[in-house]
């Protein structure tokens, strides 16, 4: 037995987040660990490798033994000697795990000038090694990423850099929280085959804890469900996806995305265009490496041209680092140097963005953040804008009191609903969604998809929807638009399904 924990306990000063739980990992098994936000799945990962904040932790308990010695009992040193080499971690936001400060190749480095003593490298060796390592989990120009910095990188080159950093020192176990999140459907299917490619050379464990249910299907061999800090229910995939028996696990399955097509046809004229994008690029400065190297000018966006209208849902989808966003700033006048036109025939377009947490003020509560963007609105009195204010909340689904609370004390899923309060609140008829439900477990993404249908077949919303997933595009979408290498082409919800049945 590689890992076996028993009877765990985690309690934080306001709740238990983890509840005498008991799990096992065997050497060179992919085991993986399923179930909503909150239901105690991180904590499990970061208590593995003690990481979790003593000043948060009121009262831990239990065994965790990693062959077969109990980790709460080794010294902070033995720990930080394993932590790395022996078990290795992949957290879910690569952006706050990386140092901005440093230098991309600096950081992989480190994790090899820590764990190097009983093998010394040459400089020209480690760089070698860095190099490799980055190639194989599907980075491109490696020796240029080598010298970046991280808010130099797209998400998803982000979160490969974080994996190229885990799997450099050939880790017995890898624990993966939400890996892939921040990837689309062809490097989702990189870094999994990547990840069977090393669980099969080296006889690597991994533990692999995700709210993407499909991946789980065709991955994992084992799987544990957790709600509320308890395990639901435990066995192999097979018996978990196709004979479960807790009426929780039944839920969350029959949450999965189908991919089914959107049926309703948008009723919208051509004369009711709410964007119209024509012949529109965009450039970036792209500076030398070093100082004194002149900027030059490179292209993004490549004349692109495309029109949204009312009523109208369009998806986009493109691999990480093709444009997307570049895209969504540019239409939002974000974008300084560009050439085309962007118009708008209505109210400028508001944005919903994949992580609310950071996007909403912590210091703020709800009822502030929501009454921000009405502060220029001289035409509107105190009483009407708390009025909207309610209104708007009711609309989302939410009561009244959540004006009266922090971010903080929100749910991932009622944080997305206040985003998407925010971007409604003005009567804007064009909302850009940048990846709106990749962070959410199924069952809140389902609650979240199904509000922008109703939202939108109430108000006539048009909506630019960019999402990795293929199944939420079809299903949500009455268009596609496909982004490659800054170029935007149209295509079909069955051409889409099919490009991704590998995954």
């Amino acid at each position: 037995m590689l890992l076996e924990i028993n009877d765990l306990t985690v309690e934080f000063r306001d709740k238990v987040a983890v509840d005498h739980i008991s799990l096992q990992i065997d050497a060179g098994e992919i085991v993986g660990v399923i179930g909503e936000s909150g239901s105690g799945k991180s904590v499990t990962a970061l208590s593995i490798l003690d990481l979790l904040a003593p000043k948060q932790v009121k009262h831990q308990e239990g065994q965790i033994l990693f062959q077969g010695n109990q980790i709460f009992h080794w010294s902070q040193e033995q720990k930080r000697s394993i932590r790395g080499k022996e078990i290795a971690m992949v957290f879910q936001e690569p952006m706050t795990s990386l140092n901005p400060l440093q230098r991309i190749g600096e950081q992989i480095e480190e994790m090899l000038f820590l764990h190097e003593r009983e093998n010394a490298l040459t400089d020209a060796q480690r760089k070698e090694q860095i190099l490799q390592t980055m190639a194989d989990v599907g980075l491109q120009d490696c020796e240029t990423i080598f010298h970046q910095f991280p808010h130099e990188l797209s998400g998803g080159m982000r979160q490969r850099v974080m994996l190229a950093m885990a799997l450099i020192c050939h880790p017995k176990l890898l624990i993966a929280d939400e890996p892939t999140t921040a990837l689309d459907v062809e490097l989702q299917r990189q870094i999994l085959e990547l990840l069977q490619k090393m669980n099969q050379e080296r006889h690597m464990a991994i533990l692999f804890i995700t709210h993407n249910m499909s991946i789980v299907q065709g991955f994992c061999e084992r799987v544990y469900v957790m709600k509320n800090g308890k395990i639901m229910e435990t066995g192999s995939t097979e018996q978990i996806f196709h004979h479960p028996k807790q009426d929780y696990t039944k839920n969350l399955i029959a949450s999965i995305p189908d991919g089914k097509p959107r049926e309703d046809a948008c009723l919208a004229t051509d004369e009711e265009i709410v964007l119209r994008v024509k012949d529109y690029s965009v450039f970036y400065p792209k500076r030398g490496r070093y100082f004194w190297m002149r900027s030059k000018r490179e292209q993004i966006i490549h004349q692109v041209s495309f029109t949204i209208k009312k009523g109208e849902m369009v998806g986009l989808v493109g691999k990480s680092g093709c444009g997307k966003s570049t895209l969504s700033k540019g239409i939002l006048g974000l974008q300084k140097d560009t050439e085309g036109e962007v118009i708008h025939h209505s109210a400028l377009a508001q944005m919903v963005f994949q992580d609310p947490y950071s996007s909403l003020n912590p210091k703020k509560k709800i009822g502030w953040i929501l009454k921000e963007p009405l502060h220029g609105r001289k035409d509107l009195t105190k009483d009407d804008k708390n009025r909207m204010v309610i209104d708007i909340l009711k609309k989302v689904g939410l009561k009244p009191e959540i004006a009266d609370r922090y971010p903080r004390e929100l749910s991932g899923g009622m944080r997305q609903r206040i985003s998407i309060a925010i971007a409604l609140i003005q009567g804007s008829q064009l909302i850009i969604a940048d990846e709106p439900v990749s962070a959410l477990d199924v069952t809140v993404q389902k609650q979240i998809l199904d509000l922008f249908l109703q939202v939108q077949r109430q108000t006539g919303l048009a909506c630019l929807f960019i999402s990795h997933d293929p199944k939420v595009v079809s299903q949500m979408c009455h268009r596609v638009l496909v982004m490659e290498h800054g170029k935007v082409f149209e295509t079909s919800q069955d051409v889409l399904l099919d490009r991704s049945e590998h995954v």
